[in-house]
């Protein structure tokens, strides 16, 4: 099973071949050693016999597996000095994924609502909703069951905020941009990410690694949060996504996915919108996931979707 990447493949593979060979030394004898091979071994007195693995777990059986090695310095540098700034698209298939993953916050958001509003009543005729554990037993002396009732939650959600690195670096997110939905199935996208320029792995191929984000759902056009002076108030990304997001919402409630819950500043934002933020952990989510969705791709136009496979690596 997978449990590393391409990256780590690579590296390995690099130490492999600096790896030096085993040397014969005057106290090695090669008479006294199994020589051990696939699936073979070479006793001392010159017998080859079959090897059998007696460990449980699935066959084991050799592949090729195709690497997209890392780039050259003089390569990074051929392509840069090719990037067209006036044109930059995203990759695809990583749009899917962001889209998948920001439904399903929104949908675990929505369901977070509905519990606030939950309602508990003693069993009657009814197990509306179902039983409600906690509030049975704390009343478990009188025999009763209570029940719990989720109504409809009121309102829905528009936009949702990650925060992925908390307290966000401004020297390290240095890209702070507006991405805009190419069709109706796509979100607005509002973020700050490391500058695309320093990773060149293909040509007009770049990556990036978002900091924080919010995405509009459905997508319409909003004013550029970084250069919109009526945030100018907030003294950090943090700060300005997070009003950028009450601002632009059309719901009042948002979803915030952070590593840690709302300080007393973003909530004081919320309320100058009068918004609640919703907030998930980030622990919720698998470490592998989160990395997966943090790192994005940036190309240098539509055209370069047409062989950029060959040069993003996957994860």
């Amino acid at each position: 099973k997978q449990t590393a990447g391409d990256a780590f493949a690579l590296s390995l593979l690099e130490v492999a071949r600096k790896y030096p060979y085993q040397r014969e030394t005057p106290e090695f004898d090669k008479d006294d050693f199994v020589q051990v091979g696939v699936d073979r071994a070479v006793f001392p007195d010159g017998d080859v016999g079959t090897l059998k693995n007696r460990l449980g777990g699935s066959a084991v059986v050799w592949r090729r597996v195709s690497l997209k090695p890392k780039p050259t310095p003089f390569e990074r540098r051929e392509w840069a000095q090719r990037w067209n700034p006036f044109g930059m698209c995203s990759w695809p298939p990583e749009d899917d994924a962001i889209e998948s993953f920001h439904t399903h916050v929104r949908e675990q958001a929505n369901a977070l609502l509905g519990e606030d509003l939950a309602r508990t009543e003693k069993f009657t005729t009814s197990i509306k909703d179902g039983l409600d554990i906690r509030e049975t037993l704390r009343n478990w002396h009188t025999g009763d069951l209570y029940v719990k009732e989720i109504p409809p939650a009121r309102g829905n959600l528009e936009v949702v905020v990650f925060l992925f690195d908390t307290p966000a670096d401004a020297e390290k997110y240095s890209w702070r941009t507006m991405w805009y939905a190419e069709h109706d199935q796509e979100s607005t996208l509002c973020m700050y990410a490391t500058p695309f320029g320093d990773n060149l792995v293909g040509p007009g191929i770049a990556e990036s690694q978002y900091g924080g984000a919010f995405f509009v759902f459905p997508p319409r056009y909003i004013e550029d949060v970084w250069r919109d002076s009526r945030f100018h108030y907030a003294q950090t990304l943090e700060e300005r996504l997070i009003a950028g997001a009450c601002f632009h919402s059309q719901e009042r409630f948002i979803a915030l996915v952070s590593p840690r819950p709302p300080n007393s500043r973003w909530r004081r934002i919320a309320r100058l919108h009068d918004k609640h933020l919703v907030h998930i952990p980030i622990g919720r989510f698998s470490g592998e996931t989160i990395a997966r969705i943090r790192r994005f791709h940036v190309l240098n136009g539509k055209n370069i979707r047409s062989y950029a496979a060959r040069f993003i690596r996957e994860m």
